[in-house]
């Protein structure tokens, strides 16, 4: 009796401590009880790093209900509740209950309908049939992520990056290329992924014999691309570097120098001379699902504010 009195004391001094802190932090509110428990939910899951697959499994789990008892608990934090939903669906699909995840990403589009935590539930639900090879179905829930959600772009480009590569891999070459190439037009915030879907087009070119048409839509790509650099130091590095990594360009004859060289005059880019071209290969097709599965990293906070600078959510590699 003594213990649990103890651990109820302990908690409700941490809680006061953690609010507390807050209030003291300028320009911030303290945290409401939603957001309270989903730190505990992911302090919880931290517990899980490292341990062997049954215990990782058993704790995931745990964490799981603690989102959904936020859920059942605090309705009236119907942000805090649809988070709660889709960090649920993450750790269902990652233990491989695929219908239970998609039953709780859909529940976190019925919490916060025009929420981003509602078009990111889209997009892994489109993921999860993508992955069955129900790709008519996957495509819809990427259509309507783009019809639905343009406001929440990084949500809309995911999506359209993925319903071009659906079609590419449907062997509808010219409606994925149609959709892959229009990417730069419609989302010019993210040219680090407009060259990966150019890649893309370009490499199912040469698969088909195409080198010459292929070597068309480079060239022309890479002098679009020029229009964008000169804005940013910190986003002409990351073009030069997704630059640098695509695998057409090098198929074609041209290395990551040639490629890099038509962007990367100092006077334009208004950064160093040369480009740093060691970001991971096989970028385009991605490892967010490898991220996602190894949890939340970092707190609830850390991962709001990466979520927001992350042009476009990736999944695992076809």
């Amino acid at each position: 009796m003594l213990q649990r009195v103890l651990i109820v004391l302990f908690l409700v001094v941490s809680v006061a401590v953690c609010g507390a802190t807050d209030l003291w932090s300028k320009g911030k509110e303290p945290p409401n009880p939603a957001q309270i428990k989903l730190k505990a939910a992911w302090d919880l899951k931290r517990t899980s790093f490292k341990k062997p697959k049954e215990d990782k499994e058993r704790i995931l789990l745990e964490v799981a209900q603690a989102y959904q008892q936020i859920i059942a608990e605090l309705p009236e934090f119907t942000q805090e509740c649809a988070q709660a939903a889709f960090r649920a669906g993450e750790i269902y699909r990652t233990v491989g209950r695929l219908k239970q995840a998609e039953a709780t990403f859909l529940q976190a589009l019925e919490l916060d309908p025009k929420g981003t935590f509602a078009a990111r539930s889209l997009n892994e639900v489109g993921h999860l049939y993508r992955r069955k090879k129900d790709y008519a179905t996957a495509l819809a829930y990427y259509q309507r992520v783009q019809g639905e959600y343009t406001a929440i772009r990084k949500e809309a480009a995911a999506a359209v990056t993925w319903t071009g590569k659906v079609y590419l891999r449907l062997k509808e070459y010219d409606r994925g290329r149609q959709v892959l190439l229009g990417f730069m037009e419609m989302f010019p915030e993210f040219p680090e992924q407009a060259v990966r879907n150019v890649d893309r087009v370009v490499l199912s070119l040469i698969e088909e014999g195409r080198s010459e048409d292929a070597v068309a839509v480079l060239t022309r790509f890479l002098k679009r691309i020029e229009g964008v650099m000169g804005k940013s130091i910190k986003q002409d590095r990351a073009v030069s570097k997704a630059l640098g990594k695509m695998k057409s360009g090098k198929r074609l004859g041209l290395g990551p120098a040639a490629v890099e060289e038509r962007v990367d005059a100092p006077e334009a880019s208004g950064g160093e001379k040369g480009a740093d071209s060691g970001t991971p290969a096989g970028k385009d097709a991605g490892d967010a699902d490898r991220q996602n599965r190894a949890g939340e990293s970092g707190s609830p906070e850390q991962q709001k504010r990466r979520e927001s600078r992350k042009p476009t959510s990736r999944d695992d590699a076809e």
